[in-house]
């Protein structure tokens, strides 16, 4: 299931927060604003309201009082007087109901009003039987005319009672307002501290803790350890994040094991050159050696060959002893056994420098097995060839080559032998590149040592049957066609590989 992207979850948390904190902005604003301009006409209508009802309780007292003064003194323009206190008190009732003013406040001023028209026909009827002398039936009129002031003041009173009822109505409106704002800035502020939970809780859990792994991760990476994975459970920006960090860590383990391999194949290169030169440098200083010894023991073993030939034909033409001939024969063989050493010795000592021709490799190999196949065969050795199809040609001196397949023949012959049952030599010829390849494998003793059967005079024969110089032939000239020879066991016996390139550049050298 893939997750929400990381990224998401914290624009709408914050995006739901802004917009409900924007919102209580925008409403309480809004609402107080509202309230403020309610409260404002509320307070201005208090204020007219409260104004035109102390101007007209004043003029109800001034025609009250001016209707008292008569009983003291008749004013003859009492009349006019009071007509016009009562027109203004007209006019400044007309302006009472115009105001903005509830239903029963209108219906009080308009009683207010009935009483005061009573009131007001009342004082000009004392006012007549005041001027007519009828002083008794005034005073009478004038009581009523008191009852009728009492009910006025009351309905005043009445007036008074609505008009501070609206008053306490706003501030029961302003209580409440300043009430509901206190909830909702504390549920607000209680929303807020949620909100800071939830978005600490979130943040620990999809960014801290991952990264956190992350970083482990990195650091086991750091110092060595390119088993170390970061978790990828999640599908969001950091489980992607990890993904690629596990990828990057399966490529350097990769590219890390790839050098490792490619350190080691060049360490072995390096062991495998530098024996090569130790084994050249060994090779140049027995040949130098050899070279001056077979030089040496030329001349004496040629004057021994000689006397032992001379000795022998005078002792059969005197028809000597037959027990001194056969001695003079031997000491003739071991003489030339020796010569062959010496030979042998001249030959690795020169190290000739090969003759290059075109030639092909199967043609040349099999040359060479021709010339032992039949006494293999005497002794129970068969020949199994695998030859390239190819046949390639390549570069090299045909004697030479031809030489390299007798002394490895002859050392899996030896090899076979030691075994005492029948054997068999495989011998294979491919194409590499650049390269031609020639194997010969053989199910006889093995290799004892195989680092060391290159080694001039290195042999594991009995006394007298091998001057372990054969193999050292065989990697001199390899070494001058500029290829590698290769010893190593197998799970029957030995084997041996050639690698020869296909056009060697050959230096000729002097012979030694």
């Amino acid at each position: 299931m893939r997750s929400a992207p990381i990224s998401k979850l914290f624009l709408m948390l914050l995006g739901s927060t802004f917009l409900l904190v924007l919102l209580f902005s925008v409403r309480f604003t809004y609402k107080f604003a509202q309230f403020s301009t309610e409260a404002s006409t509320h307070a201005q209508n208090l204020q007219e309201t409260s104004a035109l009802n102390l101007q007209l309780r004043d003029n109800l007292n001034r025609q009250i009082n001016l209707i008292y003064q008569q009983l003291e003194l008749i004013d003859p323009d009492f009349p006019n007087h009071f007509s016009a206190i009562n027109f203004k008190w007209g006019e400044e009732q007309t302006l009472y109901l115009k105001l903005n003013i509830g239903t029963e406040e209108r219906l009080t001023v308009e009683r207010i009003k009935t009483f005061q028209s009573e009131l007001a026909l009342q004082a000009l009827q004392i006012h007549n039987q005041l001027q007519s002398t009828d002083r008794a039936n005034a005073v009478l009129r004038l009581r009523e005319m008191k009852v009728l002031e009492n009910t006025i003041s009351d309905e005043f009173a009445s007036l008074n009672s609505l008009q501070t009822k609206k008053l306490r109505a706003v501030q029961n409106q302003l209580n409440e307002a300043v009430r509901t704002t206190n909830r909702a800035i504390y549920a607000l502020a209680a929303y807020l501290l949620l909100t800071l939970v939830a978005f600490t809780m979130l943040l620990r859990r999809r960014v801290l803790q991952p990264l956190g792994s992350l970083l482990q991760a990195a650091n086991q990476v750091r110092q060595g350890d390119f088993s170390a994975r970061a978790p990828e459970h999640r599908k969001d920006e950091l489980g992607q994040l990890a993904h690629g960090f596990n990828f990057m860590a399966v490529s350097l383990a990769e590219s890390y094991a790839d050098l490792e391999h490619k350190v080691e194949e060049r360490t072995k290169q390096l062991q495998d050159l530098q024996q090569q030169l130790i084994q050249s440098a060994k090779m140049s200083a027995v040949g130098r050696m050899l070279s001056g010894m077979a030089h040496e023991l030329n001349n004496p073993l040629a004057v021994i060959m000689g006397h032992t030939e001379l000795a022998k034909r005078r002792l059969i033409a005197a028809n000597g002893d037959s027990s001194a001939i056969l001695l003079m024969q031997n000491l003739h063989e071991q003489g030339d056994r020796c010569r062959k050493i010496v030979a042998n010795l001249l030959q690795f000592a020169r190290q000739e420098p090969p003759r290059l021709q075109a030639v092909r490799l199967n043609d040349v190999v099999e040359q060479a097995l021709q010339l032992r196949e039949f006494e293999l065969k005497t002794r129970n050795i068969k020949l199994i060839r695998d030859f390239d199809s190819a046949n390639v040609v390549f570069s090299a001196d045909p004697n030479k080559i031809v030489q390299i397949v007798l002394n490895l023949l002859n050392n899996a012959h030896d090899a076979i032998r030691e075994t005492d049952r029948a054997g068999m030599v495989w011998v294979r010829t491919s194409t590499e590149a650049e390269q031609v390849r020639l194997e010969f494998s053989d199910n006889g003793t093995g290799l004892r040592e195989p680092e060391r059967v290159f080694d001039p005079f290195y042999t594991t024969k009995a006394v007298g049957q091998g001057t372990g110089l054969g193999l050292s032939v065989c990697y001199g000239i390899v070494e001058e066609h500029h290829g590698s020879i290769r010893a190593e066991n197998w799970e029957q016996g030995a084997r041996f590989t050639i690698l020869l390139p296909v056009n060697p550049p050959i230096l000729l050298r002097q012979s030694a």
